[in-house]
């Protein structure tokens, strides 16, 4: 009788430790706002697509001991328009996600120092458009 009880109230007690535990954790949300990226995500694989069907794709080097972002696009000429942005996302700390815009130079090569960002796990998410095609790439990478 009495084992019953105690396995009862211990059961009880952890349940409510638990719980306690739970509803002081703090979650961060991937996106804040999720219906309206969920209405998009058809123009994101369509813009998947077109990055797909590219012949001449660009070519995307992140050298992680210097921390430097290196973007080339082949084939471009400085009569082509290219425009975007270049979103970096922490998959652990939504506060250090980071967007930054697009520049090419006359080459077709975009340079970026990663120097402010910390070390670990990141996801590179480059949306550019090329005349009035749109693209997406992504790419993951670990900083030192």
């Amino acid at each position: 009788m009495y084992g019953v009880i105690g396995v009862l109230l211990g059961f009880i007690i952890v349940m409510t430790c638990f719980s306690i535990l739970v509803s002081h954790q703090h979650y961060d949300l991937v996106i804040t706002d999720y219906y309206k990226a969920e209405i998009d995500y058809q123009k994101q694989i369509n813009k998947q697509k077109n990055y797909n069907a590219m012949v001449l794709k660009p070519d995307v080097c992140v050298d992680t001991a210097k921390k430097n972002l290196h973007i080339q696009f082949p084939g471009y000429s400085a009569t082509q328009d290219i425009a975007g942005r270049i979103c970096f996302y922490r998959p652990n700390n939504q506060n250090e996600d980071d967007t930054v815009a697009l520049t090419v130079n006359k080459a077709g090569i975009a340079d970026m120092s990663l120097e402010k960002f910390n070390s670990g796990k990141w996801e590179m998410r480059l949306d550019w458009k090329e005349g009035t095609t749109p693209y997406y790439l992504e790419k993951t990478f670990r900083l030192q």
